[in-house]
């Protein structure tokens, strides 16, 4: 007991030196303590970390950044060169790999005095990979005994190794070793402990379903395989391989996925024999793992990439609470839907929008909020639209009968992660159950009393308003066109956020189905069709969605007695205007604002009365139908109360 004490004393102490390379030709007999072979932390990153301008992409500006949001304890990039600017970005061991079979054993030695034993006498460098799949065609592609021909010339490195990791580290032809058949490893090891060679790790990949339990049993039984030797995973990841390249036939879902993640990882951070692992990045839009991506289109961690930046040496379990990605499909499946005009279709062009605020709604007392949700969804009914919204996610229980309900995402919010919990909440059990078919975009991110979002911070939310798999319209800003605040539609609002949003998002591949826009003109019914259409035209002939619109009079400054519109102007107005929406199949549907009759802007526009009564622009716009879409072109003017 004694002894044993002095020599973990003697561990402890010895904890921080650095392996010195060998010049020797007896790097085989070196034994390297447990502490040796411990790497900063278990849970490591893969990322090709190629230079600036490389045409095969994956470059070091590209995928460092996403080193940094993993902070992982270790690294990798399939190659053996170190890369100094990875200090500017995280604290993490880098690992170099010889990936493939080099010409000669003098070209390998050539490739370690000039890449890596540099870095291992500055301590840069303390352990290095051994081939990647050689046992796969499009891979390192070479046979066993080559690689244990090469072998001597890593043992003289003197520092820890890593064996091949093979794509089938058990010769067990499954799913789990991509379907990759033979012997290669079972081979090479067999003949590496005859000729007495040191293999201090052992390397292993894995691309099983997301069962936790399967992939626990495959680890020790490689484990028990290869003489105990601690293992190093260097990839792994749940993966479909039966999608034939077609990402829609992807079975695995990402809330599955994060499960697996929640469960192996404590699990492997618990089990001494397990040295390491490196979690696969598939990219969003790989058939094969898109479900396992760590980072969505944008660049930004998906709830599995939270999960495993999390997981730390002081916390081994990592953020439980993290809730999965409620989308299916996934985000870039959801980039990639294309809609038939049937499916961007709504029941009928006519809308409305109507606040429907929920009791708990801080904006006032329960009661309050219930009255007016009441009222609402009245006058909803009342005036016979086919859809509506109310500027917030949530279907109420008022929702009249027959009416399709349109959520929206109003405006900021504090993280796209946040966005996800919002929408599982609020949107995507109603997706599921049929009753929503679409979304609408932030609105008037454009105007501070409003939206209020960038043009950076909306695209950045986009993608997990893809993933929901449904049509989404654009933002619907105050200055759709992006022109100067000369023109009393825009609200006198000016700037350039929806041109530079559109195309953004163009550029970034990101989904646009409708063009959502606002509109509050004089009663012109001609100069509004032009502004229309010039917007269908500016934005790739996407359909339009006028979520707001009506006569507004901005000038009044906030007295009545200053509006310069009659009720005849605006219901004329209105009698061109909305049998021309509904004849043209570029317009997908319409919102008539509903002012109240008591608002300084929109009087002479209102729907309803003071007492809660149909005028004869409410009369008229409930008589358009897509069987009439004339409307009853008889309805006069209201007469004027005394």
């Amino acid at each position: 007991m004694f002894a044993y004490s002095i020599r973990m004393s003697l561990l402890v102490l010895l904890a921080g030196c650095t392996v010195t390379p060998l010049s020797s030709e007896r790097g085989d007999k070196i034994v390297f303590a447990p502490y040796q072979l411990a790497l900063p932390g278990k849970r490591g990153a893969c990322w090709t970390l190629r230079s600036p301008g490389s045409p095969q992409g994956g470059t070091w500006e590209e995928n460092l950044p996403k080193l940094a949001q993993l902070q992982p304890y270790w690294n990798y990039s399939w190659g053996a060169d170190w890369v100094p600017q990875q200090t500017n970005y995280v604290a993490s061991e880098f690992v170099p790999m010889i990936w493939g079979k080099p010409k000669s054993a003098e070209a390998l030695r050539k490739t370690f005095q000039e890449k890596i034993i540099p870095r291992i006498r500055d301590g840069t460098v303390k352990r290095v990979l051994g081939f990647n799949e050689p046992d796969k065609k499009d891979q390192a592609n070479m046979p066993y005994m080559d690689a244990i021909k090469l072998w001597p010339e890593f043992m003289k490195l003197g520092v820890p190794l890593c064996s091949p990791a093979c794509a089938n580290p058990v010769g067990i032809h499954d799913a789990s070793a991509q379907n990759v058949p033979g012997t290669w490893m079972r081979d090479f090891m067999r003949e590496a402990d005859r000729r007495g060679y040191r293999v201090d790790y052992i390397g292993v990949h894995w691309y099983g379903g997301p069962n936790a339990e399967s992939f626990k049993e495959r680890m020790r039984t490689i484990y028990e395989m290869y003489g105990k030797r601690p293992l190093l995973i260097t990839e792994f990841a749940p993966a479909d391989w039966k999608t034939g390249g077609d990402i829609k036939k992807h079975r695995h879902r990402p809330a599955a996925v994060l499960k697996f993640m929640k469960e192996v990882l404590p699990w492997m951070e618990a089990q001494d024999w397990i040295a390491g692992y490196a979690w696969f990045s598939f990219n969003i839009d790989s058939p094969a793992g898109s479900s396992s991506a760590l980072f969505d289109k944008a660049g930004h961690l998906t709830a599995c990439g939270r999960y495993y930046r999390s997981v730390t040496r002081e916390n081994p379990q990592g953020d439980q609470t993290i809730e999965p990605d409620p989308f299916w499909p996934d985000t870039q499946r959801g980039a990639a839907l294309k809609f038939t005009p049937q499916q961007l279709a709504l029941p009928g062009k006519k809308g409305i929008g109507y606040s429907l605020p929920l009791t708990d709604n801080p904006i006032a007392t329960p009661a309050t909020n219930d009255a007016v949700r009441t009222m609402n969804a009245q006058r909803t009914a009342a005036l016979q639209v086919s859809w509506n919204y109310s500027w917030n996610m949530h279907l109420v229980t008022e929702q009249p009968a027959g009416v399709e309900f349109v959520p929206m995402v109003f405006g900021k919010v504090a993280a796209p992660s946040k966005l996800a919990e919002q929408l599982n909440r609020a949107v995507v059990p109603q997706i599921r159950a049929g009753r929503v078919k679409r979304l609408l975009g932030p609105n008037e991110p454009d105007r501070k009393e409003h939206g209020n979002l960038t043009v950076e911070q909306t695209l950045t939310l986009w993608p997990a308003l893809e993933a929901l798999g449904i049509p989404l319209c654009s933002p619907s800003c105050a200055n759709t066109e992006g022109s100067e605040a000369t023109d009393e539609a825009n609200q006198g609002t000016g700037g350039n956020w929806m041109p530079a949003f559109m195309r953004e998002a163009d550029r970034r591949g990101l989904r646009v189905d409708y063009i959502g826009t606002h509109g509050y003109p004089g009663p012109n019914a001609e100069a509004f069709k032009v502004k229309l259409r010039r917007i269908y035209e500016k934005y790739g002939r996407r359909p339009l969605l006028i979520t707001e619109f009506g006569v507004a009079d901005w000038g009044t400054g906030g007295d009545i007695r200053k509006h310069r519109y009659t009720q005849a102007q605006v219901l004329k107005f209105m009698k061109e205007i909305l049998p021309w929406m509904e004849r043209q199949d570029w317009i997908a549907g319409y919102a008539w604002f509903p002012f109240k009759a008591t608002s300084p802007h929109g009087t002479s526009a209102a729907l309803f009365d003071t007492e809660g009564n149909l005028t004869a622009l409410g009369r008229y716009y409930r008589s358009v139908t897509p069987e009439n879409p004339d409307g009853d072109q008889m309805i006069e003017v209201d007469p004027v109360k005394e």
